[in-house]
């Protein structure tokens, strides 16, 4: 027969398990939304830029690869299939999560750095275009002015309170 002891014991259990799994939920959800955003931010010439970011567990990835994805899926996908990987340690918690982009110029794309006052622009035939086109503007290029990493972190908090909204509700707990 069982004791209150040890009803109390599976109770707690059971509650523990469960806040585990939200715990886990709104981590990942929170961290695909912020990392997708900041993929779908990322402007788009040919792709590439798009297509370097690289998740990583630990340690941001230094590499770049000639891929390119217009629309970002492949990322995203690769972001998803990281996260459905990830299980807290007992004692750290969750691992640190990285998304990284090796590009030479993707710190012009972020922080502008381009001529503030471009005459000619660029030639755009290579990429199916008709001459040249001024793809900036004050130095900023016109598809992210704002840059997209640091626009989507200052998101974060919300991203979070959303996320944990949506969970403690009963919205899904999948990524």
């Amino acid at each position: 027969m069982a004791t209150i002891r040890d009803n109390f014991a599976v109770e707690i259990t059971n509650f523990v398990n469960k806040t585990q799994g939200k715990v886990a939920a709104v981590y990942k959800k929170s961290v695909m939304d912020l990392f997708s955003s900041v993929v779908y931010s990322t402007p788009v010439l040919t792709g590439r830029a798009r297509a370097n970011w690289m998740v990583s567990i630990s340690e941001p990835i230094r590499a770049t690869r000639e891929n390119k994805s217009k629309t970002g899926a492949m990322v995203v996908n690769e972001i998803r299939s990281v996260l459905n990987f990830v299980k807290a340690n007992s004692q750290a918690g969750y691992p640190a999560m990285f998304l990284s982009n090796s590009l030479p110029y993707i710190s012009h794309l972020e922080y502008g750095w381009y001529e503030p006052d471009p005459v000619r622009g660029t030639w755009m035939v290579p990429y199916g275009g008709k001459g040249y086109e001024i793809r900036s503007s004050g130095g900023f290029s016109k598809q992210a002015p704002q840059g997209m990493v640091r626009m989507n972190v200052e998101r974060w908090p919300d991203m979070v309170l959303n996320h944990t909204i949506s969970v403690e509700s009963g919205g899904s707990w999948s990524v």
